[in-house]
């Protein structure tokens, strides 16, 4: 999936509005800016990723992205049964419950517009 660069200030608009949604969010799985943005990136992707894809939008849209610390969120969304897994050389990652809150879904709009994902 090609993937083009979001311009600086659109990059940091995202992550704005991903904090903005965690900020003070009821939802546990809400409450983090990285999980908001994985699972916006995953809408934004038809629901479905390789761990590379995943990556990479993070990386286009956060900045640099510690392999670690997506690990931990891919790990914490799928072990509260919002994604699944299928273990692959390049695991392909897939929505199992996407979130209903409308915030998320507008962010996942964003980015699939702003990184030509189609849509």
């Amino acid at each position: 999936m090609a993937v083009t660069t979001v311009a600086e200030p659109e990059a940091r608009a995202l992550v704005r509005e991903a904090e903005e949604i965690a900020r003070g969010h009821e939802n546990e799985t809400l409450r983090d800016p990285v999980r908001v943005l994985i699972l916006a990136i995953l809408m934004a992707l038809g629901g479905e990723a390789s761990w590379s894809d995943i990556k990479r939008s993070l990386r286009t849209i956060y900045g640099s992205i510690n392999p670690n610390t997506m690990a931990f969120h891919l790990r914490w969304l799928r072990d509260r049964g919002m994604l699944s897994v299928a273990d692959l050389e390049d695991p392909v990652f897939r929505l199992l419950a996407p979130p209903s809150e409308e915030r998320v879904n507008a962010l996942s709009r964003k980015i699939r517009r702003l990184m030509d994902l189609g849509g």
